[in-house]
């Protein structure tokens, strides 16, 4: 499954399942054209090639990617010289093994690419690949807070497996499947636009004083189990819907508390698990 999330406003672009045959970077790649120009889409490791690369940039798209330790040279130099708040301008050329495909494809043959590295709060330090090359623009240290946004789309799939229990198919057809899915997404990008106008109340109301407060999800997406039918079949006025959804909404704003750090826990044995998934965990369906 692929998913172009919309980082800022928590909404799906678009969202596919393939058969396993089908690589992750081939689909990403064909997602391209969801984005406009002018957009900065953030990936994880496992997209930081040339091929990719190229195929963003082709597309007046710009992108910013995390680089493993055995990517490109000159993020293995940043990492062996360990050191942070830097950044370097490098042009990438195509692997030899890529270039007929990058012909092919249309694609450059090298490319302008900025490293920059920056010191992740648990000592450990990142590099980062990006087509954002003006530092006067976009400064170095601005990337740490940039690319940590990306956990949005971490907590995206954690949402549909575990909230909305995406697995638990209804069907076993692949059509049956698919329709979930969609289903399962259609439902979050409901939640994200809903809920925005609470949010921005209780935006409103913080102060420096105070700790901001969200919407609490563990009760928006329940709360939409039944209104979400009278919003999109039924003859309800659709004031009257949104209007009790924002009260249902309003109840139990949870606290944000960015700086707080929890220490993570030993996998739970079996039977936890099991006494979790059946009796604990609150899902929506």
């Amino acid at each position: 499954m692929s998913v172009v999330y919309d980082l800022l406003n928590r909404i799906s672009l678009d969202a596919r399942l393939e058969p396993s045959p089908v690589g992750e970077v081939t689909l990403a790649r064909q997602q391209l054209e969801h984005l406009h120009p002018g957009d900065v889409q953030i990936n994880d490791r496992g997209f930081t090639g040339y091929l990719y690369l190229a195929s963003v940039s082709l597309r007046d798209r710009h992108f910013i990617g995390r680089c493993s330790t055995g990517s490109f040279l000159a993020a293995q130099e940043m990492f062996r010289r360990n050191q942070a708040n830097q950044s370097k301008m490098v042009w990438l050329f195509a692997p030899p093994d890529q270039k007929a495909q990058c012909q092919r494809l249309g694609l450059p043959l090298k490319l302008q690419v900025r490293f920059v590295r920056l010191r992740l709060p648990s000592g450990e330090l990142e590099v980062l690949a990006t087509s954002l090359l003006d530092p006067a623009l976009y400064p170095t240290e601005e990337f740490l807070i940039v690319y940590h946004w990306r956990w949005g789309h971490e907590t995206f799939y954690l949402m549909l497996k575990g909230r909305l229990e995406l697995e638990n198919f209804s069907g076993r057809t692949v059509e049956a499947i698919r329709q979930d899915v969609q289903a399962a997404v259609l439902l979050a990008n409901l939640e994200s636009v809903l809920s925005e106008p609470t949010q921005a109340a209780l935006r409103e109301q913080s102060t420096p004083e105070t700790q901001a407060r969200q919407v609490n999800r563990s009760n928006s997406y329940p709360a939409l189990k039944h209104p979400v039918l009278d919003l999109l079949y039924r003859d309800v006025p659709v004031p009257t819907v949104i209007n009790k959804l924002m009260r249902l909404f309003q109840g139990s704003p949870v606290s944000v508390r960015p700086k707080r750090k929890v220490p993570r826990r030993r996998r739970p044995s079996f039977h936890r698990s099991y006494h979790f998934q059946r009796r604990v965990k609150k899902v929506v369906f």
